[in-house]
């Protein structure tokens, strides 16, 4: 293909980066339109989509005065097939999609009411956001060429800024009880932060981090500061920052705020922290009413500690599930005397991290996640055994690995009871003998944790309703009529958590946040009495009675991590609860959002079809270069439909008085799909006199992108392969210079009719490890081949006077992945290539070899081989930023590397290098960059290098 412009380029590697195709299930799709909104979905899901539907409309106008947005036939894509759910608007493609079961654990607020009512507000803000592009200003400027860049240039704002937002929406729907702006678990991570020693920059507070926890810190720094920004301007200041990092993304946040606010950031932050620090002394000091109860905290000297569910195995180890900056995450055996971690087993989990050890100590179950084969971004969750004794893990259910979708497992007697996805709820089902039978279908309450007492044949569920998560009592053979009735513990400020039993089943712990704080509480059936036992700062949760009731295990909020802690029965708080405050709460209210006449109209279903509007181009991107014998002028097209099924892109040019055209299109409507190529492109073609001809290169190609993804639990493995069918012809063009040669007659004499020939690229990854603080991957394999060979012969080489017909070369690379095990995060890669292309040239070998100074003995070569070593290390993590010049540096690593080639006529040549390298970025745009010392042992030179290595 010719070199396209600079802008041009850039632009269609962002398109394809972020419209890659989705491999979705053959399902059959509709849609229902509402005034705003195209709610695209799939069949059993209809009233999950009239849901949908009545809830965006009514917070439209909500998060429209909040943003000045506007939104007209913005498609909403709903699917059900991936139980890792996530939510999210995308400014390319423009559109949401939100994945409908719901997300497991503690990350949002219950008193949000369902999945829906949680996500789909959120999402909103960002949609209006994204929509709301000033026609005064670059976003104004790039709009009329490509509307959807023009969008994204809001994220020249730090990320922080805009997840705050909606955060701050979210929990202002209803005050004091809806979003994480009022979730404990959420609030007081950034209130251990802040009362710890490594307070957050400015920088950190509103930019994500993926190497220092808490990853999803934007959410938590963003809405404090932004909620405090609109309390103290108004309700528009984000709205308008926000508009003005769109005019002029060169400037960032900093320039913004000043602009807007009139107050340097450096100032307002200042501000922002004296009122946070105030407010946080304040909490405590009601806190402090009562003695302080958090116990011995176990520190594992650990990095960047997050653990959770601790059970005690015996008198004196834990079974937790932890994950590590440095370590792999699985569960592990925590010794409370000598504070370390022991693994047993490494593997992933569901972000509940429910796990129950079997009675006798022998095994304990878990769910997690195993990846669709074929699917994208698709994980189904399943319950498995771990056997303690033999060390080996069995899988509980159908023999399927993506037919169960059950998590949250708990021996119930001879069975084993767990949690099965159905749509954004679920429903109870226990699994014996590798059959699933259904035990309860709760209608519209949503299971969220449970636990049995054996002794006593006594089951604890927690649920949540329409907002209000409780706790009922039941025993077993009574559990289909445990709904019928309220909870027997429900807090009217509160939320419920992490039932636990003690051996013989007359105390049960639970965590409750309705103080502000999330503590452990005893709950005891024949008093009907409940305790508060823990008092912390900042949340102590996720309790375990030891067997002789005498300790407890709870784990803790401390700084930025989550750790566990030993409390002595003689240490328990012992407060009583009153019982007004968690006796008998209703739950048959209403959903917040269903008293508006909206609520209760029925939207046209209709089935989704893939319109010929998709044909129109998301972008137009305009090229120009300039050329020795002629400029080009033309211009990039690319497009996609919502579901991402159909995707193209096409370049139109003129250069040499003749049109050219290089057209793809993709398509993943069924598994593997296919993607066709056509072009015609200009080829330059020297003969006798220094006189040059253009050729026409016509060719049509036809390939099929094969992805297997065979492992995805903290290892990766899988396979890419993509064989390609190639026709091609060469015409005669245009003569660039004039002379005695007559290149029409030639050139269609010479390079006559048609040449075939294949191809196939492929990729192997085998158990490819990368964890948080890794640089590269630390362990692993990876295996890479090319092949590119004609098939008849190829009428060009003609034009060369050469005997050889026919083209064949092709690359295979190996590479492998070594950890230090001295040094945390160090790595080393070995790595090897081959090239062959015994006959004509296949591949640019000053490509491959590519410093300049070694790569001349090499060209044209046949044969290469290279081996190469790269070592990193760290040196720092700052995930810290400016907000007045919106510069961002990630970490700061080092490089030892070595490069050595050797061709068929034995030329030799070893590069040895060292180099530093940052990841950094402008705004949200993250670049890995560096520069390296490197010697030629070759002939003995230095230099300097920049760019990879």
């Amino acid at each position: 293909m010719i070199r396209i412009g600079f802008i041009a380029l850039f632009c269609l590697i962002s398109f394809l980066q972020v419209s890659a195709q989705l491999y979705r299930p053959s399902l059959n799709w509709f849609e229902l339109k509402t005034e705003h909104f195209r709610i695209i979905f799939h069949d059993g899901n209809d009233s999950l989509a009239q849901v949908s539907a009545q809830l965006l409309e009514h917070h439209y106008s909500q998060t429209q005065s909040l943003t000045g947005g506007s939104l007209h036939n913005f498609p909403v894509v709903l699917n059900a097939y991936n139980d890792r759910s996530n939510g999210y608007v995308t400014p390319y493609n423009f559109r949401m999609e939100v994945e409908i079961p719901s997300i497991k654990g503690k990350v949002l607020n219950p008193r949000s009411g369902g999945w829906l009512e949680n996500v789909l507000p959120h999402e909103l803000i960002h949609a209006q956001h994204f929509s709301v592009v000033p026609q005064f200003g670059l976003g104004g400027l790039i709009y009329p060429f490509w509307p959807d860049a023009a969008r994204s240039l809001h994220f020249s704002a730090p990320v922080g800024l805009h997840e705050g937002l909606a955060v701050h929406y979210e929990s202002e729907i209803l005050k004091h009880e809806s979003g994480r702006g009022n979730f404990p678990f959420f609030t007081n991570q950034i209130n251990s932060v802040f009362s710890g020693s490594g307070r957050w920059s400015f920088g950190q507070l509103l930019n994500s981090a993926d190497q220092v926890r808490p990853f999803d810190r934007h959410y938590q720094g963003g809405y404090d500061f932004v909620h405090w920004v609109q309390e103290t301007h108004g309700e528009k200041a984000s709205r308008d920052i926000i508009d003005f990092v769109n005019r002029w993304p060169i400037f960032g946040f900093g320039v913004a705020y000043w602009y807007q606010m009139g107050q340097w950031p450096g100032s307002a932050y200042r501000d922002y922290q004296l009122e946070k620090l105030e407010n946080e002394r304040n909490r405590q000091a009601e806190i402090r009413d009562l003695p302080l109860v958090e116990g011995m905290r176990l520190d594992t000297k650990a990095t960047g500690e997050a653990l959770h569910r601790p059970q005690w195995l015996d008198d004196k180890n834990l079974l937790v599930y932890g994950q590590f900056y440095d370590f792999k995450a699985g569960f592990f055996a925590l010794n409370t005397q000598t504070k370390t971690l022991k693994r047993l087993l490494t593997t992933n989990t569901v972000e509940d991290y429910k796990t129950d050890i079997k009675p006798d100590k022998t095994a304990f179950l878990f769910a997690g996640y195993d990846v669709h084969p074929i699917l994208d971004n698709t994980f189904i969750a399943n319950v498995y055994e771990f056997n303690l004794v033999t060390k080996t893990v069995q899988k509980l259910g159908s023999s399927s690995k993506t037919k169960d979708r059950v998590y949250s497992p708990i021996y119930v007697d001879d069975d084993v009871w767990a949690f099965q996805t159905k749509g954004t709820s679920n429903q109870l089902v226990s699994i014996k003998n590798n059959e699933i039978k259904l035990v309860l279908n709760p209608d519209n309450y949503m299971l969220v944790d449970m636990d049995y007492a054996e002794q006593t044949g006594i089951i604890a569920l927690v649920a949540n309703v329409n907002g209000t998560q409780g706790l009922w009592i039941s025993k077993k053979e009574e559990i289909n009529e445990v709904f019928e009735r309220n909870p027997d513990i429900a807090f009217s400020s509160g939320s419920v958590f992490d039932p636990s039993w003690n051996e013989d089943g007359t105390r049960l712990l639970f965590t409750a946040d309705y103080t502000g704080t999330a503590n452990t509480y005893e709950y005891q059936p024949e008093t009907g009495k409940v305790h508060q036992l823990t008092n912390s700062l900042f949340n102590a949760f996720e309790a375990d009675y030891a067997d002789n009731d005498s300790l407890i295990a709870v784990i803790v909020q401390h700084d930025n991590e989550q750790q566990v802690s030993v409390v002595q029965k003689s240490d328990f708080l012992q407060v009583e609860v009153d019982s007004s405050l968690w006796k008998h709460q209703q739950t048959n209210k209403k959903r917040y959002w269903q008293s508006t006449a909206e609520s209760h109209k029925l939207f046209e279903k209709k089935p989704h079809y893939t319109q010929v509007s998709w044909l129109r181009p998301r972008a137009v991107l305009p090229i120009y270069e300039t050329g020795t014998y002629g400029d080009k002028i033309g211009a990039i097209l690319v497009g996609t439909d919502v579901l991402q099924r159909h995707t193209y892109t096409a370049e139109f040019s003129h250069q040499y008085e003749q049109a050219w055209y290089d057209i793809t299109y993709r398509y993943s409507g069924f598994y593997p799909g296919f993607e066709v190529s056509v072009y015609k492109d200009p080829y330059l073609f020297p003969f006798n006199n220094n006189e040059v001809a253009v050729l026409a290169e016509q060719a049509l190609t036809f390939g099929i992108p094969l992805s297997i993804h065979l492992e995805n639990n903290i290892n990766y493995s899988g396979l890419y392969i993509k064989p390609i069918l190639k026709w091609m012809r060469f015409s005669f063009a245009h003569p660039i210079t004039t002379g005695s040669t007559n290149f029409e007659s030639l050139i269609n004499n010479l390079a006559k009719g048609d040449n075939w020939s294949v191809g196939m690229s492929s990729s192997f990854y085998l158990k490819l490890l990368q964890r948080a603080r890794d640089l590269q991957p630390s362990e692993g394999f990876i295996l890479n081949t090319q092949l590119d060979m004609d098939v008849v012969d190829n009428t060009l080489y003609n034009l060369y006077n050469t005997n050889e017909k026919k083209r064949l070369g092709f690359i295979v690379g190996a590479y492998g992945f070594l950890s230090n095990p001295l040094f945390r995060n160090h790595s080393l890669r070995l790595g090897s290539q081959y090239l062959y292309q015994p006959k004509i040239p296949t591949y640019n070998t000053l490509d491959f070899v590519w410093d300049a100074g070694a790569s001349m003995p090499f060209e044209n070569s046949k044969q290469i081989l290279e081996l190469s070593t790269r070592y990193t290390f760290p040196f720092l993590y700052p995930e810290d930023g400016g907000v007045l010049i919106p510069w961002y540096l990630q970490n700061v690593y080092g490089v030892l590397f070595t490069r050595t080639h050797i061709n068929e006529i034995k030329n030799s040549n070893t590069l040895l290098g060292v180099g530093l390298r940052y990841t950094s970025g402008f705004g949200n745009i993250r670049l890995d960059l560096g520069i390296s010392y490197i010697y030629n042992t070759s002939n003995g030179t230095y230099g300097i290098w920049s760019g990879d290595f």
